[in-house]
């Protein structure tokens, strides 16, 4: 059980590291509309289909 709750907290944690980048990324688009942004959603979307 220890194990289970070890694995889990630290997916969570990675999980809220993503959503923090991908909620900025969003505020970003919404003031800056560029082609750099547009690479970063690419990354993004690359990250989670790993």
């Amino acid at each position: 059980m220890i194990l289970l709750g070890a694995m889990t907290g630290s997916l969570l944690h990675k999980i809220d590291g993503f959503e923090e980048r991908l909620r900025n990324l969003l505020w970003k688009i919404r003031i800056e509309n560029n082609k750099k942004t547009l690479s970063e959603i690419e990354s993004i979307r690359h990250e989670i289909l790993l």
